[in-house]
């Protein structure tokens, strides 16, 4: 696989990836924006980004993603000493494997920064994806780029990952009791997360709602999960996303 490289091409990180960006002719490279360059797309002059995607995953995007089919946008965090950000848009095979379909390198993942590199990912695939269902973190830069690039999403769904991970760092926050108290809370929202029926969903997010809601010492986490989660579950419960 070629792996092992006893030459670089430059030891400046910069000057490597300039000389990289410039062998690829078009051939990977959609978009390249230098620190210190102005542009015309919205970024910053101190902005840098690098967005790649080849011709195998033009392909891959669009025989893969389109009307009714997944599409995932992560990003990446602290992974270079340089605080460049990773972030990949997904699609899913014919076998049920994620496919990478395209990278952007940046120094920002904000709302302008994802318009940025959909427009060219919309740019290079020769129009929109249309009607996806859309995965993403509870970040709403991506959604909003999404739409104003894309088109609103056929479904926005969050990744149960990231809510899990939210729900657990805001039950050790503002649960005030001892920790069987807080793995009560989480283990029961995460059943009735994974409840596959609408109306029994329903009548359990309700009774977990009143019983949070009536003890002081859930009260606070009621309060959060009621304003960032309890109006948006077609987002994050089974019951919503199946099919």
């Amino acid at each position: 696989f070629n792996l092992h490289r006893d030459h670089m091409l430059h030891k400046n990180d910069a000057d490597s990836v300039a000389a990289w960006v410039g062998s690829q002719a078009e051939k990977n490279v959609r978009l390249i924006k230098w620190q210190g360059d102005n542009s015309d797309s919205g970024l910053h002059v101190d902005d840098f980004m690098l967005v790649i995607m080849s011709d195998q995953q033009v392909s891959a995007v669009r025989k893969f993603c389109g009307h009714d089919k997944e599409a995932a946008l992560d990003s990446t965090h602290g992974t270079n000493a340089y605080n460049f950000q990773l972030t990949t848009l997904m699609v899913i095979d014919d076998h049920g494997e994620g496919y990478p379909g395209a990278f952007c390198y940046s120094t920002k993942v904000d709302e302008t920064s994802m318009r940025v590199f959909l427009s060219v990912v919309r740019n290079t695939l020769g129009g929109p994806l249309k009607d996806v269902v859309l995965m993403t973190d509870d970040a709403e830069a991506y959604a909003n780029a999404w739409c104003a690039v894309m088109g609103p999403p056929a479904h926005r769904l969050l990744c149960v990952w990231h809510v899990d991970r939210a729900w657990r760092t805001n039950i050790k926050a503002k649960v005030r009791g001892d920790g069987l108290l807080k793995a009560t809370v989480y283990k029961t929202l995460r059943a009735i997360l994974e409840i596959r029926d609408v109306d029994t969903f329903s009548m359990k997010l309700s009774a977990f709602i009143e019983a949070a809601n009536e003890d002081l010492k859930t009260y606070e986490f009621a309060d959060y999960f009621i304003k960032e989660y309890a109006h948006r579950p077609h987002q994050w419960a089974y019951c919503y996303r199946i099919g």
